[in-house]
C-alpha cells in the first residue's frame, strides 16, 4: 500500500465517463500528469545556465576541454573570455567562485548527464549523455 500512486483531479473531468470513458481517463491522465510536471524542480538557474553554456561549446564534438573562465563567459552569453564584461552582471557574478562551480559541476554530473573529468589536468574535459 506504501508504494500505491495517486492522481489528483477535478472531479468535473468525470461528467462525460458514462459516455466515453477512454476520453474522460485520457483527460485525467494528461492533467494529472501536467500538474506533476509543474512540481518538478530542475536545478536552479546557475546549473540551467551551465548546462547550455557546456552544451553550446560541444556541439557535435564527442567531448570537450575548457577551464572554469570560459564556462563563466558562456554562460554569460560571451564567445571568447576577452568579450567577459567586467564587473560581471548580477546574476552571474553569484555562481563564479570555486565553490559555486564545484557544486554546479556535481549538479551537472549527478541531474544533468554531464561527465566531467579533471584530474592532473589544467581546466577539465566535458562530454554529455545523450
Amino acid at each position: 500500500m506504501a508504494d500505491d500512486k495517486y492522481l489528483n483531479f477535478p472531479v468535473a473531468l468525470l461528467c462525460d465517463a458514462f459516455t466515453s470513458i477512454r476520453q474522460t481517463m485520457n483527460n485525467v491522465m494528461s492533467y494529472a500528469g501536467y500538474v506533476y510536471t509543474l512540481k518538478l524542480e530542475h536545478g536552479d538557474q546557475g546549473e540551467k545556465l551551465a548546462y547550455l553554456a557546456i552544451k553550446s561549446i560541444i556541439g557535435s564534438k564527442p567531448y570537450i576541454k575548457l577551464t572554469n573562465e570560459f564556462l563563466i563567459a558562456r554562460m554569460a552569453g560571451c564567445a571568447t573570455i576577452a568579450e567577459l564584461p567586467n564587473p560581471l552582471p548580477l546574476p552571474l557574478a553569484d555562481y563564479a567562485t570555486r565553490r559555486k562551480l564545484d557544486k554546479i559541476k556535481f549538479e551537472l554530473q549527478t541531474a544533468w548527464n554531464v561527465n566531467i573529468y579533471s584530474r592532473y589536468v589544467r581546466g577539465f574535459y566535458a562530454s554529455i549523455d545523450y
